[in-house]
């Protein structure tokens, strides 16, 4: 199944698609997505996660197909702060 926008899986699933449900607009760009994803993420009672927690994946968008890119820890951490 090809999904649109945004994909949750795994545990708490739910909470977290509510969580983006509501926050989520079309156009987001790749680092806004990113940190929405991070505090979608966070625990209701917490810290945000850690960059160092976090592994984070996209699909690129080329002419001719979409690919998956993981973000290298460096780029993720000038996104997101420490």
């Amino acid at each position: 199944m090809d999904e649109h926008q945004y994909s949750v899986l795994g545990g708490n699933a739910e909470e977290i698609e509510n969580t983006l449900e509501e926050s989520f607009s079309e156009g987001l760009g790749l680092n806004d997505a990113i940190k929405l994803g991070a505090k979608s993420l966070k625990p209701a009672e917490g810290d945000a996660l850690s960059v160092e927690s976090l592994e984070v994946g996209y699909l690129a968008k080329s002419s001719k197909r979409r690919c998956f890119k993981r973000m290298k820890k460096e780029e993720l951490g000038s996104i997101l702060p420490s």
